[in-house]
């Protein structure tokens, strides 16, 4: 089915054209201390904390850890210190320890914005497209403002094929995000799918005015124009994204789809 293909090619591009981090990179929120127990007489959680949100901030990930579960001994139901753990697992890249740690600390203080945020963008980094819209949905009910959740909600909708909505969820980014092509490309996606075909031309023509001569970019048109099925102004597109780069992913595979097209003009 033409649709679920546009989410395998997203993935590729956002990892080609803007690098898997950058997405993320206001990611990782550090949750605070809580005050210590009263009843514990020699270890002061909050002390532990602070040195290991220092160990966190230097990248230190080992000495936090090991300070984020000293708070633990001391304070089992600390969201904070599994809230940071949980950021441990995600710069680790082990997602499914992330979420488990993450949901811990959400079931302990389910009010704080950014564990949630963490937690749909763990399950983004786990291709479960569908899990990731509830938390990031919440999040940006709390914090309209956050684009860094808007986007990825956003990206979730059009990997889900929910069309209408990642329209409704993306179009507010326009001002911000209007000369990023991945934005566009996948907002184009979204219009042209909820069939909303100003948008979809808008999308385009901003994508071929800021996105220079970069085999990305003929490669985004080309995919573009295949989403259109206009595979006479598709294959061009991609021909000239595999002289610039003969090893871009799936470009040699979308050629050929486009130049066998039934129809295509020879």
């Amino acid at each position: 089915m033409r649709t679920r293909t546009f989410a395998v090619g997203v993935t590729v591009l956002l990892a080609c054209v803007m690098g898997a981090a950058s997405v993320y990179a206001a990611a990782f929120p550090v949750a605070q201390a809580t005050e210590a127990p009263k009843s514990v007489p020699r270890v002061d959680p909050r002390m532990e904390f602070t040195v290991g949100q220092k160990a966190l901030r230097d990248g230190d990930l080992n000495a936090a850890e090991k300070e984020f579960r000293r708070v633990l001994t001391v304070d089992p139901r600390s969201a904070a210190a599994y809230a940071n753990l949980g950021v441990i697992a995600m710069r680790r890249k082990k997602w499914d320890q992330a979420l488990e740690l993450l949901r811990k600390a959400e079931y302990l203080d389910p009010k704080i914005a950014g564990i949630r945020l963490n937690i749909g963008i763990t399950e983004f980094r786990r291709a479960n497209y569908g899990a990731a819209i509830v938390p990031l949905s919440s999040v940006l009910r709390d914090q309209p403002d956050s684009s860094q959740s808007r986007y990825l909600l956003g990206l979730c909708q059009v990997f889900t094929e929910h069309y209408p909505d990642a329209v409704t969820t993306l179009q507010p980014l326009w001002t911000e995000r209007s000369g990023d092509v991945m934005y566009l490309y996948v907002l184009g996606i979204a219009a042209h799918n909820a069939g909303n075909d100003a948008l979809d031309q808008q999308a385009l023509s901003r994508m071929i005015e800021v996105g220079g001569d970069s085999a990305e970019l003929h490669f985004i048109l080309g995919k573009s124009y295949l989403n259109r099925h206009e595979e006479n102004a598709a294959v061009p597109e991609l021909n000239r994204a595999i002289a610039s780069n003969p090893n871009l992913p799936f470009a040699h595979f979308n050629a050929r789809c486009g130049a066998c097209a039934p129809g295509r003009q020879r």
